[in-house]
């Protein structure tokens, strides 16, 4: 089990939220971002980085990368983990990661798309994939920013 600050899923990967609340509340020294299409995508990691103060270490990486980083068993407890959406999580789940509890911050509305909780919006083959990481023993815990109260996702999805 890797031991994070925090890993986040998270839509919108980097913003002021994750800046000012959640690296001042947890002390966060490092952020990764482990999504391939932002990996591969240059002028998207230029502006996530932008939005990283420079004194804090800051990765894009492949979620192969991610994986491959994360399974080397380094020091993660000051470092934040944000992935994109559940299919990213369960994709670095199915290459040896685990984890222990995971928030559940934000899924943008679609059409196609149900609302769960103010900031998270899933499919039904979302859903299905959330109720498979939760029987995996992965805790979802909704929470925006870390003064609020943690929601279990199960609690939501009934």
């Amino acid at each position: 089990m890797n031991d994070f600050a925090c890993v986040r899923i998270d839509d919108r990967l980097i913003h002021g939220q994750i800046i000012v609340s959640w690296v001042t509340a947890l002390g966060i020294t490092e952020i990764i971002v482990a999504d391939t299409d932002a990996a591969n995508d240059e002028f998207q990691g230029m502006l996530l980085e932008m939005g990283v103060p420079k004194a804090m270490k800051f990765e894009l990486l492949t979620l192969e990368e991610a994986g491959n980083l994360i399974n080397s068993n380094r020091d993660f407890s000051k470092t934040l983990l944000i992935v994109r959406d559940i299919h990213s999580l369960k994709t670095l789940m199915d290459l040896g990661v685990s984890f222990s509890t995971v928030n559940y911050g934000n899924s943008g509305r679609t059409d196609s798309r149900t609302r769960y909780y103010k900031s998270v919006w899933l499919t039904e083959d979302e859903r299905k994939l959330v109720e498979s990481v939760m029987d995996a023993g992965v805790t979802l815990e909704v929470r925006v920013i870390p003064s609020e109260k943690a929601i279990d996702m199960r609690t939501l999805l009934k």
